[in-house]
């Protein structure tokens, strides 16, 4: 547990200075108040923040969400909203974040809007939070403007994880394929390394794979090195943002994977936009922060166009049907949306659609990969010991 020093007035007005170790902020002020001491100031160390910072790397997206939605029911409790934040930032989620809302707080207190103090201490924040909640100072809502914002994260971070899960799989599946047969070649293999050696009578097929599994025998330590180095080039390849463009530039045109991923982006992006909507951002703002957040090079592009052409006066019904290929269905969801004066409503029910379709895409992906895995894996197998059995037929033929 973390160390925390301490600045109290006594019940007879000395000052009381200490340390304490404590399971968070609000433990030691609770320990303070029920010893009769009036807490002035509650610090951890910098020992132990550096020593809990290090151990809990930097603050996850799920952290943030857990705070805007910690933040929205004090404040729809009543709480008033420099209060809560000092409230959540003594419960020791995450030293980052508790920095970053102690500084608010200060930023507060001097008068500072919440909007400008986000976008200042909590700049890895999606850029549509500081933009609700500045529409939320607005209109006298913040409560409903955070929460609007930690429902988008939230559906983000599903989406995030749903993908990643959904690729996860297949990869477990080539990654214990290429074990099994490197394991075949180095424990199976060399078995019958002496039975066919020096014999020009086998055919090449066996030739090969005795060869192969000669080499993976003699030069194991440089082939784990080999296989070492490759996996940490192709995970620094990853991290690159000019490589991950490229990659992302090429999704769409994968086939089934393309499909899943354009569907995903079309949920993610209608969401948003019906969110920012919602809490009355103007619509060619909104449509410039729902762009930001997609990642499919193609379709930022697409939306990049369809601003273009909302800002020349078209409707968005008719830029969306210039310049994407959304389907007739969720082209006229739009149009009534915006005849009806019930566009968020209307970009929810499409983010819905196009949210059904990706899990589908997905699980089609799945359905698709796993048996053709197998397939791959049982086919790399098959042929190692047809390999073998074709060897051992073709000497026995020689000998009779």
């Amino acid at each position: 547990m973390p160390d925390y020093r301490y600045e109290a007035i006594a019940k007879d007005g000395r000052s009381v200075k200490g340390k304490m170790i404590s399971q968070s902020e609000r433990d030691v002020l609770r320990s303070l108040r029920d010893q009769g001491l009036t807490p002035i100031t509650v610090k951890e160390t910098a020992k132990a923040a550096e020593k809990r910072k290090l151990f809990q790397g930097a603050p996850k997206t799920k952290d943030y969400i857990l705070v805007i939605e910690e933040l929205s029911v004090l404040l729809e409790s009543g709480v008033p909203l420099a209060d809560s934040v000092a409230s959540i930032a003594s419960s020791g989620i995450h030293p980052d974040i508790t920095i970053a809302l102690s500084q608010i707080n200060q930023a507060l207190r001097r008068g500072e809007k919440f909007s400008d103090s986000l976008k200042k201490f909590m700049p890895k924040l999606p850029a549509y939070v500081q933009q609700l909640v500045t529409a939320g100072e607005m209109t006298g809502d913040v409560d409903s403007a955070l929460k609007d914002c930690a429902h988008q994260m939230q559906y983000e971070l599903n989406m995030k994880q749903e993908i990643k899960s959904a690729l996860t799989y297949p990869v477990i599946l080539v990654v214990v394929g290429l074990g099994a047969i490197i394991f075949v070649f180095m424990t199976v293999v060399p078995k019958f390394q002496s039975m066919f050696e020096g014999r020009d009578d086998i055919p090449g097929l066996t030739k090969s794979i005795i060869s192969a599994g000669a080499f993976f025998n003699e030069n194991t330590e440089v082939i784990a090195i080999g296989v070492a180095i490759f996996v940490a080039l192709v995970i620094f390849a990853f991290k690159q943002p000019k490589i991950k463009l490229k990659i992302m530039q090429a999704v769409p045109n994968i086939p089934l994977l393309g499909a899943w991923f354009t569907e995903s982006e079309t949920g993610k992006w209608a969401t948003t936009l019906s969110i920012l909507l919602k809490n009355k951002i103007g619509l060619m703002d909104a449509l410039g922060l729902a762009r930001a957040g997609l990642t499919l090079p193609s379709f930022q592009n697409q939306m990049k166009q369809v601003e273009t052409a909302v800002r020349g006066g078209k409707s968005l019904a008719k830029s969306l049907t210039d310049h994407t290929q959304l389907t007739a269905l969720s082209l006229n969801l739009v149009e009534v949306g915006e005849k009806a004066g019930q566009l968020p409503k209307m970009l929810g029910s499409l983010a819905s659609i196009y949210d059904r379709a990706g899990k589908d895409r997905m699980r089609s992906f799945l359905a698709l990969i796993e048996p053709l895995s197998i397939v791959v894996i049982a086919g790399g197998i098959g042929l190692i010991f047809a390999g073998i059995v074709l060897g051992m037929t073709s000497i026995t033929e020689t000998n009779v």
